[in-house]
């Protein structure tokens, strides 16, 4: 789930690639890149890495803009 209002913006997802490896300073993240028609949108998960809780659970993906890493 993308946290990023493409209604808002009236924007829609052209091509998108999943777990694309960068490294911002010192940290390497694992994102996901996301083409509209005004952007290139960088996303990361915030659930990536965190415990799944009992078995055969799925948690989906929280993803969100990475610009708060950069602030």
């Amino acid at each position: 789930m993308y946290n990023y209002d493409f209604k808002k913006t009236h924007e829609s997802i052209l091509k998108e690639a999943i777990d694309v490896n960068i490294k911002i300073g010192k940290e390497y993240l694992q994102t996901r890149f996301v083409l509209t028609e005004n952007n290139l949108l960088v996303f990361y998960d915030l659930n990536r890495g965190n415990p799944i809780w009992g078995a055969g659970t799925y948690t989906l993906p929280n993803l969100f803009i990475i610009d708060w890493i950069l602030s």
